[in-house]
Parts: C-alpha cells; structure tokens; sequence
C-alpha cells in the first residue's frame, strides 16, 4: 500500500495547479507531503532533487522534460528547481483521511479491489519515479485541476472529481507497472 496511507482510507484531493513557473526558480526548503504527489511537466526543463531523511544529501535528482511526470510519496523530501527555461507545471497532491468525502465514495482497498493494476501498483509501494507519458495522462490531470478548482468554488467535493483522480492513478499504475516489466525484460535480455 502507498506509504501511510491504509486499505480503509478515503482519498481527499489535498491541492492541485496548472502553473508556469518563472525562470530559475528555486524551491527552499526542502519539504515532503502528508500523502503523494503528481508533478507534470508541460513544457520547460525542471529538476526535483530528492534528499535524506534529515534534508541535508541529496539521495537523487530528477531531471524533467515536457511530457515527464514524476510521483513522488510522502516519505520523501524533496525540492524544485526550474531551468532558465522557466516552466508550466500542472501538479496534484493527495492525502488519506478517514471520513467519507461524498456519498459512495470508495475507499483506497475497494478501489484496488476492483482494479488489479491499482492493487498491483499498490502492492510495490513506489516512493519515487519518473516516467515519460504516452496515455495522454496531461488530458485527466488538466481535468482533474479544472474540476477541483469548481469545486472548491462551490465548496462542495464532488464524486467526478474523484473518479477523475481514480482515473489518472489508474493510468499511472499502468505507466509505472509497463516501465517494470520492460526494465526485467531489458535485464533478461542482457543476461542471456
């Protein structure tokens, strides 16, 4: 299961943005979130550096270009730094809660249970990835930001934006478990 988050855990849409980020800029400090993160690039170069637990070695960097998203769970820190290229970012952070959101809404174990790529997803527990988009997963987030904006306007969650959410997970899911199997094939290949 994700870091933190339990079988009987709700997801709640924690903050999302479709923003451009001007040259050079530089997040400080170092931070890390209650749940994961989904930062995709739309266009411009970005780095995300990944440190330690205390925040003072950076453990990896993440070099992104447009098309790339990059997840990232919430037991790592991390910081952005923007290229002088400046950048478009669209990125969604999500943590658990306990209490149901809106009638019907599933918890993280249903969702999994009627998914098997979520559950296989979940089952790895991925803390950090990078990966190329080729299921046009910039079309749901864009979505995604658009409709949670709506409902905060509202102040009312909605059941389409969450299943907008299950969605893009589900895509990611399939992303991450494809970059996997083609890296053991990779390997298979090599060794022989």
């Amino acid at each position: 299961m994700i870091y933190s988050f339990n079988d009987d855990d709700y997801l709640d849409i924690r903050q999302c943005y479709d923003r451009i980020f001007v040259p050079y800029h530089f997040m400080f400090p170092s931070h890390k979130h209650k749940g994961f993160e989904i930062m995709y690039i739309v266009n411009g170069n970005v780095s995300v550096d990944v440190y330690d637990d205390a925040g003072i070695r950076k453990v990896d960097i993440y070099n992104l270009f447009p098309g790339d998203f990059i997840f990232l769970n919430s037991a790592r820190l991390h910081r952005l730094r923007v290229a002088e290229t400046g950048a478009r970012i669209v990125n969604i952070e999500v943590t658990s809660c306990r209490e149901m959101l809106y009638a019907g809404q599933r918890t993280l174990g249903r969702m999994a249970k009627y998914d098997d790529t979520l559950r296989e997803f979940f089952n790895y527990d991925p803390e950090t990835f990078r990966l190329y988009d080729d299921r046009n997963l910039f079309d749901t987030m864009f979505l995604l930001v658009q409709k949670y904006f709506i409902a905060a306007e509202n102040k009312v969650n909605d059941m389409v934006l969450h299943n907008l959410l299950f969605v893009l997970l589900i895509d990611v899911a399939s992303l991450y478990l494809d970059s996997l199997h083609m890296y053991r094939g990779h390997a298979y290949i090599k060794k022989a």
